[in-house]
């Protein structure tokens, strides 16, 4: 039983690390889009540093687990950002669109870290768990920024 928990563990924070690795994508083209909202802009910088942290800290417990990420899941993630290419959200209907599905995104994380916590539980892996749990506060706390600042392109036009 013990190996399939192990197992489960490390398929759950293989794609923890595969969504990071999609969420610095995201992250990225929206600094490089929301240059009309300089407040959004700045916090939206602010989580790709804690997303690349993150990125780092899953590498680490995947190691410690003498596992490592996806290389085809990885690979097809920065093919996947290499042929979007990033819009600029000069309306706050765009803008308001980008946070949107940066709400939804940060959502995903948040589930993907509560089973991940529960996996790193049940396979007896309390450093793991630790991680999991501080970085799905960190998800929590942008996606609760997210949703108190949806509104705030069409309230205040750009510049703002």
């Amino acid at each position: 039983m013990g190996n399939r928990r192990r197992r489960y563990l490390i398929r759950v924070l293989r794609e923890a690390y595969t969504m990071e690795t999609r969420s610095t994508a995201q992250l990225t083209a929206s600094v490089q889009q929301l240059h009309a909202w300089p407040v959004i802009r700045a916090r939206a910088a602010a989580h790709l540093s804690e997303t690349e942290d993150q990125r780092r800290l899953l590498a680490a417990s995947l190691a410690g687990l003498r596992a490592g990420p996806s290389l085809f899941a990885n690979f097809s993630v920065r093919l996947e950002s290499l042929i979007r290419r990033p819009r600029r959200a000069s309306s706050p209907a765009a803008a308001v669109a980008a946070l949107g599905d940066s709400y939804l995104f940060e959502q995903m994380e948040i589930a993907v870290y509560t089973v991940a916590i529960a996996a790193a539980q049940a396979a007896g892996e309390p450093a793991v768990q630790e991680t999991c749990e501080a970085i799905l506060a960190q998800e929590r706390r942008m996606a609760d920024w997210l949703l108190e600042h949806l509104a705030d392109p069409v309230r205040s036009g750009p510049g703002r």
